[in-house]
Order: C-alpha cells, then sequence, then structure tokens
C-alpha cells in the first residue's frame, strides 16, 4: 500500500481460486477433507495452482482431548519450488470450552523435500 492510500499494483498476486470442502462425522470419528484449484498471475506469470488435505480427529474424551492426524499436498505451480507434502499429527487438550492446550508435529520429508520437519506447542486463550 503507498502513501496517500494509492494501491501499487505491480506488487499484487492476483488469484483465481476455486475450492470444494466436506466433513462428516461418525461416531466419535470426524472426517474432513477440502479440495482448491485456480490460476495465480502476476504481470505476465501465470501459474496453476492446487492443492488438498484431509483430516481425521478422534475425540478421545469428548471436549477434552482430541486426536487428530492430516495429510496436506499444495503445488504453486512452479517449477523451482516444488510441490509440498505434508503429514502432520496433534494431540489437543481442552481445559475449558475456549481454552486449549495442543501440541502438533508436521512432517514434511515426504517425496525427499527439503523442508523441515515441525513440532508445535501451543496454548489457545481468547480474551
Amino acid at each position: 500500500h503507498a502513501p496517500g492510500g494509492v494501491i501499487d499494483k505491480s506488487r499484487l498476486l492476483f488469484k483465481r481460486r476455486f475450492a470444494v470442502d466436506a466433513a462428516y462425522r461418525i461416531w466419535k470419528l470426524d472426517i474432513l477433507g477440502e479440495a482448491n484449484y485456480g490460476k495465480d498471475h502476476v504481470a505476465e506469470m501465470r501459474t496453476n495452482v492446487q492443492g488438498y488435505y484431509g483430516r481425521m480427529d478422534f475425540n478421545l474424551l469428548p471436549r477434552k482431548l482430541i486426536l487428530s492426524c492430516q495429510y496436506d499436498f499444495w503445488d504453486d505451480g512452479l517449477e523451482e519450488t516444488g510441490d509440498e507434502h505434508t503429514f502432520s499429527g496433534a494431540v489437543t487438550y481442552y481445559l475449558n470450552n475456549q481454552v486449549f492446550i495442543r501440541t502438533a508435529y508436521a512432517y514434511q520429508k515426504l517425496k525427499d523435500s527439503p523442508r523441515p520437519n515441525i513440532g508445535t506447542l501451543q496454548l489457545y486463550l481468547p480474551y
């Protein structure tokens, strides 16, 4: 955003995307997924993008303890960045209906990816 409120269009990346998502519950198991496709463009460069994820949440203790696993795929259409394939898992414990603690691990070494694996610990405190 340039001074004076004028948008510098040369720095914008335009995105045209289409997405579909779904969720289904069976007993204590939530199954979720999303797929998206589109085209990004900046100046004269155009790339076709696509991505999807599939996720399962198992409510071990309803409203208290949830086990999750997810697979993500993302292709930004650029040859030099490569596709992203990630498998992740998490354990979430709810202290009450809004506050939770989550530990998660993302394994990104699928398909010989140079990206590092990532572990996180989250504490969510809304105010």
